[in-house]
């Protein structure tokens, strides 16, 4: 692995388990401030600290838990007749319920 620093752990990434996703990226404030009404900005500003969080912490979890447990297809129900189901990790449930919640938000105030 020519040119990778790895650090002591053998990582290639540092672990960003709990860190504000949106706090991490100032540039991310400057251009929103840059571009946007104060107004707006000042609106939205919490709303993004919120998500960054979201995304730092909760999300993450719920990401390796939905990695570690992927839906399963079940072709047939426990008496054997063609019953196809897919079954879903709640942790995978949450993160669409996360996703869609915030995609009506925004269409919502588009």
């Amino acid at each position: 692995m020519h040119g990778i620093q790895t650090g002591g752990s053998g990582a290639i990434a540092p672990d960003t388990t709990g860190l504000n996703f949106y706090r991490a990226d100032p540039s991310l404030g400057d251009l929103l401030q840059l571009y946007l009404p104060e107004a707006l900005f000042r609106h939205i500003d919490p709303h993004l600290d919120r998500l960054g969080a979201l995304a730092g912490d909760h999300l993450d979890q719920c990401a390796r838990l939905a990695d570690k447990h992927t839906p399963v297809l079940h072709h047939r129900d426990r008496f054997g007749r063609d019953e196809q189901w897919i079954e879903y990790h709640p942790a995978y449930r949450e993160l669409e319920r996360v996703a869609y919640g915030a995609l009506l938000l925004c269409v919502s105030h588009s």
